[in-house]
């Protein structure tokens, strides 16, 4: 096993790179349970090998090629250690604490319902270690949004999950707008000054003028 993967990594590191050159050699896969399982350490060594035979050079595509060859309960940690370890490596120390502190003191403010709405939801996806629960997101989103009658509207309806609330917030939001806007261009009409309709006006030195000769040439009757 150990002669087989000098050779196929010196088959990799070789300056010929043709699609000939690759060796297409099926593994096995890995559940981690059975009395027949194969050993993890033999499991790895075939992996290691297929991957320098293919000449998979790609750290994705490495990922991507072991990943589909775990199964069962192998599976599941094997994506849970994938992850704890990008979280270690990439995430801030303390970041999801940080997180959860925006959380609670997220306000409305002088944003949009649709941009209130994805930034608490996007704050909510990312607390995943300790999740809030459903009861205490739906308070923080409907505390946080401004007083008027969009709020109002939540003290006569349960909203129950978060993206339910989300959906009432919306319609109840568009609702309110459309009827200010619809009162403004009443109130509009109403304090605008009536068009004028002149027939006939009297000029200074007693002449008159119609709208009638206006039409024949704009000479004073």
């Amino acid at each position: 096993m150990e002669r087989e993967l000098v050779g196929a990594n010196q088959r990799v590191q070789t300056l010929s790179r043709s699609k000939n050159d690759a060796v297409k050699i099926e593994t096995s896969t890995y559940s981690g349970v059975g009395s027949d399982r194969l050993p993890l350490n033999r499991w790895v060594r075939e992996i290691a090998i297929t991957i320098a035979s293919r000449l998979i050079e790609a750290p994705s595509a490495k990922v991507n090629f072991r990943l589909p060859r775990l199964t069962g309960k192998a599976q599941g940690m094997g994506i849970r250690h994938i992850s704890c370890d990008l979280r270690l490596a990439f995430e801030p120390p303390q970041d999801e604490s940080r997180v959860r502190s925006a959380f609670f003191v997220l306000k409305q403010g002088k944003m949009s319902m649709h941009d209130y709405i994805q930034k608490t939801r996007r704050l909510a996806s990312c607390i995943v270690t300790k999740p809030i629960d459903m009861e205490s997101q739906v308070h923080v989103f409907v505390s946080g949004m401004r007083e008027g009658m969009t709020r109002f509207c939540f003290t006569r309806a349960e909203p129950g999950p978060l993206e339910k609330a989300f959906t009432i917030a919306l319609r109840e939001d568009y609702v309110v707008s459309s009827s200010y806007s619809r009162a403004m261009s009443a109130a509009d009409r109403v304090d605008a000054p009536e068009p004028m309709e002149i027939d006939v006006i009297e000029a200074p030195n007693g002449r008159t003028w119609s709208s009638a000769s206006a039409n024949r040439g704009g000479h004073l009757a």
